[in-house]
């Protein structure tokens, strides 16, 4: 989700190429998923239920545990364990956790 006002479709387009992004983008210029998950920080991730209730928000993995710091591949992979757990049936648990990156303007 890019939340940048400006942001054009071919600007994002440009982005998951050449970060080799896999996924789809969704341009979010007035900040509707901002908001309703009260995300900060970019990269945040946040999972919904089907009925729009937050379920986690927080980082993807650890692979940057700081600023300026990276981790050659992550230890912790927080999303994709509340993820599994949700598709599980099962609770959170960790439902949130700090990310690492600019703050949302």
């Amino acid at each position: 989700v890019h939340t940048e006002t400006d942001l054009t479709d071919e600007e994002a387009a440009e982005h998951l190429r050449e970060y080799k992004h896999k996924c789809p983008v969704l341009l979010d210029p007035e900040r509707t998923l901002v908001k309703q998950t009260g995300a900060t920080i970019t990269p945040e991730a946040a999972l919904l239920s089907a009925d729009g209730e937050l379920l986690y928000r927080g980082r993807i993995d650890d692979r940057f545990p700081d600023i300026g710091i990276q981790r050659d591949r992550p230890t912790k992979q927080e999303l994709r364990d509340a993820i599994d757990a949700t598709l599980a049936g099962n609770s959170i648990s960790i439902p949130r956790t700090k990310a690492v990156g600019c703050f949302i303007e």
